[in-house]
């Protein structure tokens, strides 16, 4: 098997349909996307490149990305992924877990060979726009005979590499096979039904390449992909109204910015069907207004990590908020996945299958998320972080989400925030994201975040705008019990999507205030 051979169908059935469109009418077919890494493998191999090497990737989202991962999946070989939101130690890490044998990069990336030693061992480098010394030049493989043999790949053979976001400490390795991407493939295909000749906006990669196994047209959103929350709106609006995608699948803090430019603007975006949307806490203002500026779109919640997507996928128009669940609710798990609450205190990596199934909590019982399937991460590169993600159960591999939840009476899964913040929030039970969604019902708050911290709970807020702050006694009126209340410019939110927040670096300017 070759996770390539899902595109080269497409190109098949299909060639001169367009694949990617990116920029101001940039368009790659499914033919050229094939025809292009058939080149790109023949420009690769001739560096003696084999079956199981290791290639680091730097590029931003764009059709020469999939042109770059189908070139080393036609080899076998294992792409390194890395984010342009990534940091150089990220680099560093990658580097010395996987040694690769060679790197493809932007040229402003290898300003980072003065600085790391790891990334001047790597013995070949590619350039993919301007010449730099001791690197070759990536857009000359479009001069090479296409070679037109897939190397057949065994399903645990290793096909991407990517880093977890570190949002909650370290990133993490986590190494996907053939196997393990098809299956996710097929799971996401499954339940987000996408279907050749339909056009979806995406900025997320992993997404994209559902779209090209399914013959489904991609636009990549103009701007800078890697900050979400501050990309500029208007060239992505112009994007949908004169593109017209049926669907979106974005972040949160992706889709704030197209809202607040419709909103200024009083710009509605009827061609839009479908919004999917996950990578951070969805608030019920963000749905709201969703349904005001893309009025004829059905709107859905995914649920999941970069060790399991998806766990949960929910239907906006399925679920109306009770007064009485505290929490933010993401669906009934999908059926291909096993998810379980255990107890928040819990430790231990193994349990034996009596004891796993004792401690699982009852409904409406606030514990820790576990999840288990054929979709989930069992391991890190060279079991890094395993230790504490991990549970072993028999057979049955658990990994720990770091997600705080509950199971309420109808099997509707309910996030109520991080297991690390909720710790210390269990005996008030004032979980961070019950108290935030409480506060965001002020249309002067833009972000809000829940600390308990030295005996007192503290509530941090950023308002919309930097002139107007919302009453200090209108936010106590929307709380269950008075809190203390902090100002912030700024609120720390995750590198990738922009929409997580940073408890433990709040937490830093907490002890400032101390």
């Amino acid at each position: 098997m070759n996770l390539f051979t899902l595109l080269e169908q497409q190109a098949i059935a299909q060639p001169t349909v367009t694949a990617i469109i990116e920029g101001h009418n940039k368009r790659t077919s499914f033919a050229t996307l094939v025809e292009r890494s058939a080149r790109g493998a023949a420009f690769l191999e001739q560096y003696g490149l084999k079956k199981g090497d290791a290639v680091l990737v730097f590029c931003p989202m764009s059709a020469e990305l999939y042109i770059i991962l189908g070139a080393l999946w036609r080899l076998g070989l294992l792409a390194l992924f890395i984010e342009p939101s990534a940091t150089a130690k990220q680099f560093q890490q990658c580097c010395d877990l996987c040694k690769p044998k060679a790197m493809i990069a932007p040229s402003f990336a290898f300003t980072l060979l003065r600085r790391s030693p790891s990334l001047r061992r790597i013995p070949h480098k590619l350039t993919l726009d301007m010449p730099f010394p001791t690197a070759n030049i990536w857009w000359t493989s479009r001069c090479w005979q296409p070679k037109s043999k897939i190397i057949d790949c065994e399903p645990e053979h290793p096909a991407l590499l990517t880093f977890t976001s570190g949002s909650t400490g370290n990133p993490k390795a986590a190494v996907r096979s053939h196997g393990f991407l098809l299956k996710q493939y097929q799971i996401l295909a499954k339940y987000l039904q996408p279907k050749p000749q339909q056009i979806e906006l995406t900025h997320l990669p992993i997404f994209a390449l559902v779209n090209l196994a399914s013959g489904r047209t991609t636009i990549i959103p103009q701007g800078k992909l890697q900050k979400p929350a501050v990309i500029a709106p208007k060239p992505i609006i112009r994007q949908i109204q004169r593109k017209q995608p049926t669907s979106i699948l974005a972040s949160p803090a992706f889709l704030e910015r197209l809202l607040d430019e419709c909103q200024r603007k009083n710009i509605a975006l009827p061609s839009v069907r479908q919004i999917f949307s996950g990578g951070a806490p969805i608030m019920p203002r963000l749905l709201r207004r969703l349904q005001q500026f893309m009025p004829a779109a059905s709107i859905h919640i995914l649920y999941g990590s970069t060790e399991a997507e998806p766990i949960s996928i929910l239907s906006h128009a399925q679920h109306q908020l009770s007064p009485t669940q505290k929490g933010l609710c993401v669906g009934q798990p999908i059926p291909d996945i096993q998810v379980k609450v255990l107890p928040l205190q819990n430790s231990a990596s193994s349990y034996s299958s009596y004891w796993f199934k004792a401690i699982c909590l009852a409904p409406n019982q606030v514990g820790e998320i576990v999840v288990a399937g054929d979709h989930v991460l069992n391991s890190y590169l060279q079991g890094a972080g395993d230790r504490h993600t991990k549970i072993q159960v028999g057979e049955t591999i658990w990994h720990r989400t770091g997600d705080a939840g509950y199971f309420d009476e109808n099997n509707q899964l309910l996030l109520v925030g991080r297991c690390d913040e909720c710790r210390n929030a269990e005996s008030s039970q004032l979980y961070p994201f019950v108290l935030e969604t409480f506060l965001q019902q002020h249309p002067q708050v833009k972000r809000a975040a829940a600390i308990h911290y030295a005996g007192k709970n503290l509530i941090f807020i950023e308002p919309v705008t930097r002139k107007t702050r919302p009453a200090p006694q209108e936010l106590q009126e929307l709380l269950p019990q008075p809190h203390e209340i902090h100002f912030i410019r700024k609120m720390p939110v995750d590198r990738c999507h922009n929409g997580k927040i940073l408890y433990r670096k709040l937490l830093t300017k907490t002890v400032a205030l101390f």
